[in-house]
This record gives C-alpha cells, sequence and structure tokens, in this order.
C-alpha cells in the first residue's frame, strides 16, 4: 500500500444515509421497500470494510447541519443530524481497516452552516482529520497522490475547494477593464496568438498588423477576456471559480479540502494536455462514464493513473438497484460508488 492513492480501487458507497429506496414515493411501484435515513447504515458500512461514504448535507433547524436525500418536501425522507453521522464515522472508520476513510461531501447549506460542518468535522474526528496536506506531498501540480501508507487512519474530506476571495475576483476584474480600455485591438501582444504552427502564427501576426479586420478584432477581444478570466487563479492550480461558487463555498469547509478536490464533470478534457495537479479529481454518471470510455478509453487510462475519478448511480434509480461495480473498476474509475443497502455485506 505503497502506491499513490490513484493506484487503488477504493471500496465506495452512494446515499450512505439511505435505507430502502431513494425517495418515499418509490415505495409505490417497489414492493415491500419503504425509505428513511439512518446514522446506523453508516457504522455497518465502514466496518464492512467500506472506505468512502458520501454526505448529502442540507441547512437544518437552529443552526445544526443535516442529512437527507433532496429537499424533505419532496423525497418525503426524515434527515438524519450531521453531527451524528460523524459521531458514527468517527466511532467505526479504523476499526476494520487502518487505511483512509473518504467523505465525499454534497455540500447545500448555507455558508453559515458550512462553517458549522467545519467546527462539527473537527470536533468529533480530532487528529483523525486530515486538515493539512503531508509535508513530503504538497498540493503542487506534478506531484502525486500521498499513498495509503502515508494515510493511515486519517479521515479525507472530499469537496470543492475555495480558490480565491471576491474581493481578488473584483479587483482583477476592475484592472482588466482598465487594460481593455487602453488595449488596440487591432494590433494584440504576441502572446495572443492563434493556435497553430510555427509558420501559420507568423503569417497571421503580420497580417493582423496591415489589416484590422472584424474577425481579428473579436478575436484579440476574446483573448483578451480569456486572459482576465484565468488571472482569477489560485497561484499553483491555476483554475478559476465562477461568481456563484465563490458565494456557494465556505472557507472554514474549503480550508480542510486538500488531496480530493471536486471538480465539476465539465472540467473533465481527455483530449486536451493533461492536468498536472493530481489532487483534483472528476465525477461521472454511469452512463457518462461508459461513454467516455467508448469514446476516450486510452486517455482516460492515463487519465486515471494520476488521478482519481469517481462514477455514481444513475438519478432514475429510485428502487435503488444497482450497477456491477466490477465492470466500473476494470474500466480505470477509483471510485465507483454503489447503493450500499443491498450489497455492503457482500464487499468485504
Amino acid at each position: 500500500m505503497h502506491q499513490p492513492l490513484s493506484c487503488y480501487f477504493i471500496n465506495s458507497s452512494h446515499n450512505s444515509y439511505l435505507i430502502g429506496a431513494q425517495i418515499r414515493h418509490a415505495r409505490y411501484f417497489c414492493a415491500n421497500q419503504s425509505s428513511s435515513a439512518d446514522v446506523e447504515i453508516y457504522r455497518q458500512i465502514l466496518l464492512s470494510g467500506c472506505r468512502c461514504v458520501e454526505l448529502d448535507c442540507w441547512d437544518g433547524p437552529d443552526g445544526e447541519p443535516i442529512i437527507t436525500h433532496g429537499p424533505t418536501e419532496i423525497t418525503l425522507i426524515q434527515p438524519v443530524l450531521f453531527k451524528d453521522v460523524c459521531d458514527a464515522i468517527a466511532e467505526s472508520a479504523f476499526k476494520t481497516s487502518v487505511y483512509p476513510v473518504c467523505l465525499s461531501i454534497e455540500n447545500h447549506c448555507s455558508p453559515a452552516q458550512q462553517a458549522r460542518m467545519a467546527e462539527i468535522f473537527i470536533e468529533s474526528f480530532g487528529d483523525l482529520l486530515l486538515k493539512d496536506p503531508i509535508p513530503d506531498v504538497p498540493l503542487l501540480a506534478g506531484v502525486p497522490l500521498p499513498s495509503p501508507y502515508m494515510l493511515r487512519r486519517k479521515i479525507l474530506i472530499k469537496g470543492r475547494k475555495k480558490i480565491a476571495s471576491n474581493r481578488d475576483e473584483a479587483k482583477v476584474w476592475a484592472q482588466c477593464s482598465k487594460d481593455l480600455s487602453s488595449f488596440d485591438l487591432s494590433n494584440p501582444e504576441p502572446e495572443i496568438a492563434t493556435s497553430g504552427d510555427c509558420s501559420t502564427d507568423k503569417e497571421e501576426t503580420v497580417h493582423s498588423n496591415t489589416v484590422n479586420t472584424p474577425d481579428i478584432l473579436e478575436r484579440n477581444s476574446r483573448a483578451l477576456y480569456e486572459m482576465a478570466s484565468i488571472a482569477i487563479t489560485d497561484e499553483s492550480a491555476n483554475t478559476c471559480l465562477t461568481i456563484n461558487e465563490y458565494e456557494k463555498c465556505g472557507s472554514e469547509l474549503s480550508n480542510l479540502v486538500n488531496y480530493l478536490e471536486a471538480r465539476p464533470s465539465s472540467d473533465l478534457k481527455l483530449k486536451q494536455k493533461g492536468d498536472k495537479c493530481y489532487y483534483r479529481m472528476h465525477s461521472l454518471a454511469e452512463k457518462k462514464a461508459i461513454e467516455t470510455v467508448f469514446n476516450f478509453s486510452s486517455l482516460l487510462a492515463k487519465h486515471c493513473v494520476k488521478q482519481l475519478l469517481r462514477v455514481y448511480p444513475d438519478g432514475n434509480r429510485f428502487n435503488s438497484t444497482n450497477y456491477m461495480p466490477m465492470i466500473r473498476f476494470y474500466l480505470f474509475f477509483s471510485f465507483v460508488f454503489y447503493i450500499a443497502i443491498f450489497f455492503f455485506f457482500l464487499i468485504i
């Protein structure tokens, strides 16, 4: 267990808190099947050997976050307290195995309750929580993920990362607006060049200095705005968040995310030059995952050697049926989320 984390298949569960169907309404077309959430399921899953559980977090009463499957008025599933779940995880995480436990956070909470989530993580897990990167494995481009051995008896948080502040974003865009007003769209800087071979680039640069066509003006204007977007970045990650993502992501919770930084599936661009920040991971629904395998199998294999990739069941599995997880493991995915209520006694 001394290879990077991406070299291993990780036993994972989906909607870990649920007993029965995914929504209460499913009982009308699933014989003898009810729906409810239960803290005890987390204990049973971890004791069976599972190393990754999911927490769907929502705003609860009295400032205390809850875990449930979507809005309770729609799914009709009674929630459980986030704190009770964390206490159960702390109690059972390492009784079966000393290797790391990953908490996959589906975050629907307000910034205030996200801060409360961070407090509970620290209170419940104590030294078990990996708050900061390991000194020998910094969060830098090109650095492989740590091994399971290095992460023994540690709990890792998988979630979105807040990269910069709104003040930083406003400062960058103010500077970009100022630059745009003085930018000569007919004579761009050498860095703003179109892709292609060297000879083509030279010809286009010469041409742009002499003929100011509408296409050139539009292309150069678009290039400047792309430069502005790229500027709102983290120094090491070189990625940017939208304004909505800034507002949704609380800094207290974000600070606890390190080696499992969740990225949108739209960011998984296999045909482009590979992402060297190996601590980023993506998630794909089961059908999208198979489609990606068929279209980009070799590129996907190379990606999964260095980075973690998660696949989860489609949302139309109301009665908690599962796909066959081993097939996804064969197709390079590290995290294969399955609905644990039927399988956790079998996967040990």
